[in-house]
């Protein structure tokens, strides 16, 4: 069992216990799911760990990780990660969904498959981010009636490398129009 008494304690036993310290940490809001969402992803993929912050604020049990290991590389998923970070390379967009395509930009070189999902609630994107941070490739979130605009641009902008797009919910997560958004952004 990776537990702790918080949650900020449960994430730093998992990555003490569970993941060994890796070298590079996402560092992401723990008072909210969407910027954890895409961090979690990239985390799986490039082999991190996320740990999290007290909205701007760090807690202590994070201020005593960090402290203890001095030579992580360290990146700050969304704005309240950043400002409670800021000696991380901020990885944060205006909103969730600019967040989730900074994250791929970041972290994801011409992706092959991208994972889309609702960025309104978090149950379809905890699942789906597990797929496709096994698989290595981004997780992007979008509201569910249409396709959020800088989403709508990065998947344009990246087209020629990406072969799939995997929607992760039914339609009332995702619209057949969202979805149908996608096709077109990536043909």
């Amino acid at each position: 069992r990776y537990a702790g008494d918080t949650r900020f304690d449960t994430a730093i036993a998992i990555a003490d216990g569970g993941l060994a310290n890796p070298t590079t940490l996402l560092l992401t809001n723990g008072l909210d799911f969407p910027d954890a969402l895409p961090a979690g992803a990239a985390a799986g993929a490039i082999g991190g760990a996320v740990l999290l912050t007290s909205g701007t604020t760090v807690p202590a049990p994070l201020q005593t990780y960090l402290d203890a290991h001095p030579a992580v590389t360290l990146f700050a998923i969304g704005g309240p990660a950043a400002a409670a970070v800021p000696a991380a390379t901020p990885v944060a967009g205006a909103t969730r969904y600019e967040t989730s395509v900074a994250v791929a930009e970041q972290f994801y070189a011409a992706p092959l498959v991208v994972g889309v999902v609702s960025g309104t609630n978090y149950p379809d994107a905890l699942t789906g981010g597990a797929d496709v941070a096994f698989a290595g490739f981004p997780l992007l979130l979008t509201p569910g009636a249409a396709l959020e605009p800088s989403v709508q641009a990065y998947l344009e902008s990246t087209h020629d490398a990406i072969d799939i797009a995997v929607i992760y919910g039914g339609f009332a997560a995702v619209s057949e129009f969202a979805g149908l958004q996608v096709y077109a952004a990536i043909s």
